[in-house]
């Protein structure tokens, strides 16, 4: 898929440097006893008057001028410059608001029996928290992206830090709380080579969330885009959405703040975030909440709840090997889910999926692009462990 602000981009700076440099050059040629800077002398005494003719020329042919930043905004998409064109097209952010935690992966050739021993293929630590991991995934598509959330000062905030510093997350505006007082979010998954499944056991019991107060005294000017982790123990989250519709309704349209939540859990574990669907833009619900809601597959869990949105709103559900749907203004689409060849790390596929959907969208993507983008992103991902992958994977889909 490729980026429409990127393309955009390049062929704005084309026109710029085009129209600048010629301007430049006749205005020291006609200015006669002017003294402009060396560069700009030998230049002067190289153009001739035909060639400032024909540079005049060019300038006529806005066709060959818009050609010709066509074709240099696709080679810098296919060359993978669009990270850094992404993140030179706006200096505002897309904020993650959520959880972070420590996983600890424990890999087996086969999940173990109970009250048995079994010796482990590998063991080693990852970053994890939906949040988190939507914010890594974006960053390595190439948004210039921030998470907030707490942070607890222990021996294992060094390397979730590092985590974010290698992919480009800024997370300069999180709660750092005492470890004495706090603890982190921790999680142990088993990994099963054989049956190729993630057994996950959470401890977020006690944890702190980010709290409201926190929230308040960001600087929203500084974010385009802002995404929610739908908690289950945090009751604050209503609260934030509320204070961007109130910033919102003060904005002009072109700099209100576009919000999205994701709710995982089911339904009866979250009933409060429900109320959230009329207050936000584009909200991800997972197959186990759709279930829960007494719908009977991706298509009828869009169909049902979209009524439950706002005006304009999109709502998309994911649905493991079934694919993924969505549904707005602009229609209901569903797509298959994309499978590897093999697969390596199925964790983080949904908070790829959500990532990429945010991408495609902040990048002018229409619903159906963005459902297909995801889902093939996010199928990809699974055949590689981690998120840096994502970042080659986005090329190969440019």
């Amino acid at each position: 898929m490729e980026d429409p602000s990127v393309r955009r981009f390049v062929k704005d700076y084309v026109h710029d440097v085009i129209n600048n440099s010629i301007q430049k050059a006749l205005i020291h040629v006609t200015a006669g006893g002017s003294q402009p800077h060396d560069n700009d002398v030998a230049m002067t005494q190289t153009m001739t008057s035909d060639r400032i003719q024909g540079a005049c020329d060019v300038m006529s042919h806005v066709d060959v001028i818009d050609s010709f930043a066509g074709v240099l905004a696709r080679d810098c998409i296919q060359g993978g410059l669009d990270r850094v064109l992404h993140r030179s097209l706006t200096g505002k952010r897309i904020l993650c608001v959520g959880s972070v935690c420590l996983e600890l992966n424990t890999v087996c050739d086969k999940y173990p029996d109970e009250d048995t021993k079994t010796l482990v293929d590998e063991h080693y630590w990852s970053l994890g928290g939906n949040a988190a991991n939507t914010a890594t995934v974006l960053a390595y598509l190439g948004a210039r992206t921030e998470f907030i959330g707490a942070l607890v000062k222990s021996k294992t905030l060094d390397f979730l830090l590092n985590e974010f510093k290698e992919s480009g997350v800024s997370f300069e505006n999180c709660a750092y709380l005492n470890g004495e007082k706090h603890k982190s979010a921790t999680s142990i998954l088993l990994i099963s080579k054989a049956s190729k499944t993630c057994t996950t056991l959470s401890d977020y019991h006690g944890i702190t969330e980010l709290s409201f107060k926190q929230f308040y005294t960001l600087n929203l000017q500084h974010y385009r885009w802002i995404h929610f982790e739908g908690r289950v123990n945090n009751r604050d989250i209503p609260l934030m959405v509320d204070k961007l519709e109130r910033y919102n309704s003060e904005q002009d349209k072109d700099k209100r703040i576009s919000v999205s939540m994701e709710i995982n859990h089911p339904h009866a574990l979250c009933p409060g975030l429900t109320e959230l669907f009329p207050k936000v833009d584009v909200i991800f619900i997972s197959k186990e909440y759709a279930l829960d809601s007494g719908c009977v597959n991706k298509e009828d869990a869009v169909q049902r709840l979209f009524p439950k949105c706002r005006r304009g709103a999109s709502l998309f559900c994911t649905w493991g090997e079934q694919g993924a749907a969505a549904i707005s203004t602009q229609g209901a689409f569903s797509s298959p889910a994309f499978q590897p060849e093999s697969v390596a790390d199925t964790k983080g596929a949904g908070a790829t999926f959500n990532a990429a959907v945010l991408f495609a969208l902040t990048s002018g993507a229409a619903v159906e692009e963005a459902l297909v983008f995801a889902s093939k992103i996010a199928g990809a991902k699974c055949e590689y462990r981690g998120f840096k992958c994502v970042r080659q994977i986005r090329q190969h889909f440019t």
